[in-house]
């Protein structure tokens, strides 16, 4: 995984070499098709001026003539009739020069081999010290006629070296802006977009935001904050929905309450019809209580990160202690209860611990059949204690499991509604049991019945 440290390092290198590399090419394509023209051309009146003057004075010393032309900044090399060679100034790195060049020159042509240099992409000809690289005349005395090959030296003359240079030096810069330009707009877009997009989240838009295959510091951020924007578009559709069925669940034993009271207020009704409707109301009423508690508990469980008391709590009597509380309701339906719940001990709140038996086992004989069978076994292991509640009631279908444990969820509508559950009993005994450091799951199909699994940490 690149780290948006070692981006920025290797962006920074790649810019470096990519625009000098692209300033020489430029540069070096300036010097074959505009400089290099020019400078043998340049090179060619040297030459002339040089053998007009000799001509002129023909009884100058060769070797003291040339020794004071290469002091001025040029390479020399002459070569004799016989084949013999003489040098003035620095050494030329290649001396190659084919036979016929030499004679060409004896005979008194002028050598273009500046002009005629071959172009490279990677190499200026500027800079190669080949004698094939050079301006050609020829110089003659009493005795013979002499091949004088000359060249700038480019560390004695800055003339064109010195332009060569600036304008590898201005492309540089100018292509290095480019390209900081371009991966500096690389880097800071996705900072951008988020900078965006909080804004958008802070008034109260819902917006998405898609994850990107960076592996540095801008990508993890950007899934991090991909993944933020994602639950809370969840969380906003979760709180629209609480608001509407708190709405509903409120609105409904109110509208109950609000029609039979006006009811009551008929003075023909009998004390058998006022007594019935009276009896509603109470019950609704007490409906209403109870939503009321419950959703004061989920307010004050989504508050809290962790229990702040804790103490050993035995849930094996709170288990037995709800049963035997529970005993009119169970025997009513004629049920079997099996229990298996040797002495154990969890470090929670007493009263929490309490409201989840108090769910489970409720729905657990709630949802059995007449003359069914409920389950319950208590293990102590060594790193957990595990709790299972069984009944053989109808099952649950499994497209509906996952959100068994959603907020004012009910896997019967109707069922729920008459015998007064609304649908937040699960969803608070969840959210209990990760108070504990605990995990719920539940298995049910429509053949075996279904099954509530609680684990706690020890």
């Amino acid at each position: 995984m690149k780290t948006l440290y070692q981006r920025i390092v290797a962006i920074t290198f790649l810019v470096m070499i990519v625009s000098i590399g692209v300033a020489f090419l430029i540069s070096n394509v300036y010097y074959q098709y505009h400089l290099k023209p020019i400078n043998d051309q340049k090179l060619t009146y040297v030459a002339k001026d040089i053998q007009q003057f000799y001509n002129e004075n023909p009884t100058l010393n060769q070797e003291s003539y040339f020794n004071h032309i290469s002091q001025l900044g040029y390479e020399i090399y002459q070569v004799k009739p016989d084949g013999t060679d003489i040098e003035y100034g620095d050494s030329f790195r290649k001396k190659t020069l084919e036979k016929e060049v030499i004679q060409s020159v004896l005979d008194g042509t002028i050598y273009h081999g500046i002009a005629n240099f071959p172009k490279s992409i990677f190499i200026t000809g500027f800079f190669d010290n080949d004698l094939r690289n050079t301006i050609g005349f020829p110089i003659e005395n009493s005795e013979q006629t002499s091949a004088v090959f000359i060249r700038s030296d480019p560390t004695k003359q800055f003339g064109e070296l010195r332009i060569f240079l600036v304008m590898l030096l201005v492309f540089s810069v100018l292509i290095g802006f480019i390209l900081i330009f371009l991966s500096s707009y690389f880097i800071v877009s996705p900072i951008k977009r988020l900078t965006t997009v909080t804004k958008e989240i802070t008034d109260g838009q819902s917006v998405e935001i898609h994850p990107t295959k960076r592996k540095d510091e801008i990508g993890q951020l950007t899934n991090s904050f991909a993944t933020m924007t994602t639950e809370l578009n969840k969380a906003e559709k979760a709180r629209q929905e609480f608001v509407a069925n708190v709405s509903h669940e409120i609105q409904t034993p109110l509208t109950s309450i609000q029609g039979f009271t006006s009811i009551l207020k008929d003075e023909k009704l009998s004390l058998e019809q006022r007594e019935n409707y009276l009896t509603i109301i109470e019950t609704e009423t007490s409906r209403l209580s109870s939503l009321t508690k419950q959703l004061l508990t989920l307010a004050y469980l989504d508050n809290e990160n962790q229990l702040i008391q804790k103490q050993s709590v035995a849930i094996h009597q709170q288990i037995k202690h709800y049963l035997k509380l529970m005993q009119w309701k169970w025997q009513e339906k004629d049920l079997y209860i099996v229990t298996e719940l040797p002495p154990t001990f969890v470090l929670g709140n007493e009263n929490f611990l309490y409201q989840i038996w108090q769910n489970l086992i409720t729905n657990a004989i709630r949802y059995a059949p007449q003359g069914g069978e409920i389950t319950i076994t208590l293990s102590d292991e060594a790193d957990q204690t595990l709790l299972t509640i069984y009944n053989n009631g109808p099952g649950i279908d499994p497209e509906k499991l996952p959100y068994l444990f959603d907020r004012f969820y009910r896997v019967d509508e109707n069922r729920s509604n008459a015998d007064g559950g609304s649908g937040l009993g699960l969803a608070i005994t969840k959210k209990i049991i990760q108070l504990h450091g605990g995990t719920i799951s539940v298995s049910s199909s429509e053949k075996t019945g279904t099954t509530f699994t609680i684990t706690f940490p020890k």
